[in-house]
């Protein structure tokens, strides 16, 4: 019967299947499983881009020691080491000039782009210069109007018609007084 089947021990072994690994690279079996080659490549460049930067800084050092030797040799007050300031949060700011919306960490920035900024200091020129210039008001000489003109103008009359009837005047003027012998 089956449940006999059942109750007698089973002397059956089962083997553990082992599961090898190969090295991508090289093909050689591992008894674990190797790391993806994307993180091992990470990992290599992360390693190269700090042994950069070591070296970096190690030739900033000794150039600082050499700077600092010579200054001694020169007489001059060695330097002061320069402070490094620290790095802003992110601020979320609306540009003056077209109104969008940006983020800087920046502690200075005002517009979103160059673009713009080149503008803002275009209207702030424009704005200094117009504050610059005294208006003046004078009246006409040949229809009286009251007319504006920058502070330092030579002009006496409010338009080119009148510009023109008051050349006309004094020609005729110039003529009476030259017939007459005499000069204005």
């Amino acid at each position: 019967m089956l449940s006999d089947a059942i109750k007698e021990p089973c002397e059956s072994v089962i083997r553990p299947v082992r599961v090898s690994y190969f090295d991508p690279r090289t093909g050689e079996p591992l008894d674990h499983r190797p790391e993806p080659i994307r993180r091992e490549q990470k990992r290599e460049t992360a390693e190269k881009l700090n042994a950069e930067i070591a070296k970096r800084e190690r030739d900033e050092k000794k150039a600082r020691e050499i700077s600092e030797a010579m200054r001694k040799r020169a007489g001059l007050k060695p330097d002061k080491p320069r402070k490094k300031r620290p790095t802003a949060a992110p601020k979320l700011l609306t540009c003056p000039v077209c109104g969008t919306r940006f983020e800087t960490p920046e502690a200075h920035r005002i517009t979103c782009s160059d673009e713009c900024a080149k503008k803002r200091r275009a209207e702030k020129a424009k704005a200094r210069y117009a504050a610059k210039v005294v208006r003046t008001v004078r009246e006409c000489t040949v229809c009286g109007r009251p007319f504006e003109v920058p502070g330092k103008s030579r002009k006496v009359t409010c338009s080119d018609e009148c510009a023109k009837v008051r050349k006309r005047e004094r020609e005729l003027a110039w003529k009476a007084a030259t017939r007459n012998g005499r000069a204005l």
